[in-house]
């Protein structure tokens, strides 16, 4: 641990009179002490931020909720190496795991392609590529988005429910969650603090909630 380099560089900012930081990092940072998880960089009684035109977009990603096809087929392979690595030592409960990452990602096909009719739903929308969405238009989604959420809470409980589960394993199961809880508060689409969106990127739909404040 004292030998890591990235214990050594925090040990360095913590004695240091000045630390030098991009955006991303200084929004990760206070996204974190938000959600009480700790700090990645000092405190500090001053903050001098240059090209701070750029901050409010960042803001924006570390201070919204995001779902996306990428997010969950990035968890579904992390899962899938982990098996594949035997850090479920049960083989029932392993095959479990496998059992509902194949469902996992079938479910995933159908609500995203849900997700993406929205764009065809007004005159002229199918071009854009990002979208101002309200409930009304979600709730279509509530069928497909209730079968992925019970899906992901499937998953999150064989992998919880693991004999001796690793950190690792433990890790997947909280990020099973917080997807199950994201996927809610987006399709709901109630709280008037946050603007709702669908963005389509390359391969990538994206439905995000962002903090208007």
């Amino acid at each position: 641990f004292h030998d890591c380099f990235v214990t050594r560089m925090r040990q360095r900012a913590a004695e240091s009179d000045l630390v030098i930081v991009n955006h991303h990092l200084l929004c990760a940072d206070a996204a974190v002490r938000q959600n009480a998880y700790g700090e990645v960089i000092p405190s500090c009684d001053y903050a001098i931020v240059d090209e701070a035109h750029q901050l409010e977009d960042v803001a924006t990603q570390y201070f919204g909720l995001s779902i996306s096809n990428y997010r969950v087929d990035e968890l579904a392979r992390d899962v899938e190496k982990a098996v594949g690595a035997h850090v479920i030592t049960d083989a029932d409960r392993a095959e479990s795991v496998r059992d509902d990452v194949d469902r996992l990602r079938d479910r995933a096909r159908r609500f995203f392609g849900a997700v993406q009719m929205i764009r065809f739903d007004g005159p002229g929308v199918a071009a854009e590529s990002r979208l101002r969405i309200r409930a009304a238009q979600l709730e279509p989604l509530a069928d497909e988005g209730a079968s992925l959420g019970n899906i992901l809470s499937a998953l999150e409980a064989d992998l919880a429910l693991t004999e001796k589960p690793p950190e690792d394993i433990l890790a997947l199961a909280r990020r099973a969650a917080e997807l199950r809880n994201h996927i809610d508060f987006l399709l709901r689409a109630d709280d008037p603090t946050y603007v709702y969106f669908l963005e389509r990127r390359g391969r990538g739909i994206f439905l995000r909630a962002a903090p208007i404040d």
